[in-house]
C-alpha cells in the first residue's frame, strides 16, 4: 500500500516487482475537459486497488494493439523492486517511460516493466497520454480557451502532468524526484525532445534518453517542419479545422462545442488520415 496526494493505492506484487496500476495522475478529460489541459485528480475516500492496467487512450486499432473508445485514459502504473523494503534507506532513481506509436496509437500498459525496475533497482513509471485528434488537435476556438493562446499540445501537456505527479508522489514510493529521467521510442523519443525544448518542462526531470526519435530532415529542409519536428500554430490549426469541417463543425463560432458533442466513435471513425 502507498500513499498519493488523492489518497492511498493498494498494489500488488508479481514478476519480482511491486507494481501499482492504473494510478490516475490527471482527472479524466471528458465531457467539458476534453481538449482542456489536464486537471488534478480529485481525493478518494478509502484504498483504491491498483491492480489492474489502465484502458489505453482512445485510438484506431493497430500494431500497437486493439482500438479503444477510451477517454478517461489518463493513468500511469509504477513498478519498483520486490526488495524495496530491504534497502529502504536510500531513495530509488526514477525512470518515466513514454510510449511510441506516431502519437495516435499505443499505450504505457504494452511492456511489462517488472524486469527493468528489478534489474536496475530503479522505480519505473509508464504513462498513457492522449492520442490522435484528442491530445494533438489545433482549433482556433480552442486556442481561444486555452491559458497560453495555444492549442494542439495536450498529449505532451498530459506527459507534463505525469512528471509534475511524479515530483508530488513519487518519494511515498520511495523514489528520488531530484533523480528523475524521462525515456522514449520513437513517438515517445520526439516527446522528450520536445520536453527538453519546452519551458513548462523546467524542473520535471533531470536527464532524458531519446531512442528512435524519428524526425523528418527532408521537411526540415523544406522549412515545413521545425526543432523536433514541430509545425507553426497556424499550420496545426489549419489542418484542424479541415477535420473539424468533416465532422460538421466548420461553424468558428460553434466550432467547440460542436466538437464536444461528437462521441469518440464519430471522432476516431473520420480520424484516419490525421497526422499529430
Amino acid at each position: 500500500m502507498a500513499w498519493t496526494e488523492s489518497g492511498l493505492v493498494r498494489g500488488t506484487t508479481a514478476n519480482g516487482a511491486e507494481q501499482f496500476l492504473g494510478v490516475p495522475y490527471a482527472a479524466p478529460p471528458i465531457d467539458d475537459l476534453r481538449w482542456r489541459a489536464p486537471a488534478r485528480v480529485p481525493r478518494w475516500r478509502g484504498i483504491r486497488d491498483a491492480k489492474t492496467l489502465p484502458n489505453a487512450c482512445a485510438q484506431l486499432p493497430s500494431t500497437n494493439g486493439p482500438g479503444s473508445t477510451a477517454e478517461d485514459c489518463l493513468y500511469l502504473s509504477l513498478y519498483r523492486p520486490a526488495s524495496f523494503h530491504a534497502f529502504w534507506k536510500r531513495r530509488l532513481p526514477v525512470l518515466i517511460w513514454i510510449h511510441g506509436g506516431s502519437l495516435l496509437n499505443g499505450s504505457g500498459s504494452q511492456q511489462d516493466a517488472s524486469e527493468m525496475a528489478v534489474s536496475t533497482d530503479t522505480i519505473v513509471v509508464m504513462i498513457n497520454y492522449r492520442l490522435n485528434v484528442f491530445g494533438f488537435l489545433a482549433l482556433p476556438s480552442l486556442s481561444a480557451e486555452a491559458p497560453d493562446g495555444s492549442s494542439g499540445n495536450l498529449g505532451l501537456l498530459d506527459q507534463q502532468a505525469s512528471m509534475a505527479w511524479v515530483q508530488r508522489n513519487i518519494a511515498a514510493f520511495g523514489g528520488d524526484p531530484r533523480n528523475v529521467t524521462i525515456a522514449g521510442e520513437s513517438a515517445g523519443g520526439g516527446s522528450v525532445c520536445f520536453h527538453l525544448a519546452s519551458p513548462t518542462a523546467k524542473g520535471l526531470f533531470d536527464r532524458a534518453v531519446i531512442q528512435s526519435g524519428a524526425f523528418d530532415l527532408t521537411l526540415l529542409h523544406q522549412g515545413v517542419g521545425g526543432p523536433c519536428g514541430t509545425i507553426t500554430l497556424a499550420q496545426a490549426e489549419q489542418a484542424g479545422r479541415s477535420f473539424a469541417a468533416s465532422v460538421g463543425c466548420s461553424d468558428s463560432a460553434t466550432e467547440a462545442a460542436c466538437m464536444r458533442s461528437k462521441s469518440a466513435e464519430e471522432l476516431l471513425a473520420a480520424s484516419a488520415s490525421f497526422t499529430a
